[in-house]
């Protein structure tokens, strides 16, 4: 999957993919962008953002999911 974006965005699909690693979609669907600095134990706002784009993502995914 790694694509030739950003190194910061790179990191951020790696905290993604390994929080999302083995949790239900009910769990994955509430996870909070905090999360993602708690994993890497420090804030950035910028990760903060693709954290927060991601779950977006990911949270539209699964509704769309359920709908059918």
């Amino acid at each position: 999957y790694q694509c030739s974006c950003d190194p910061a965005s790179n990191v951020a699909i790696e905290i993604f993919c390994t929080l999302m690693k083995g949790k239900t979609l009910n769990e994955a669907a509430v996870l909070k962008e905090d999360a993602f600095s708690l994993f890497l134990e420090c804030e950035d706002e910028g990760l903060r953002e693709k954290a927060r784009f991601l779950l977006e993502l990911l949270r539209e995914g699964i509704l769309r999911y359920q709908r059918r």
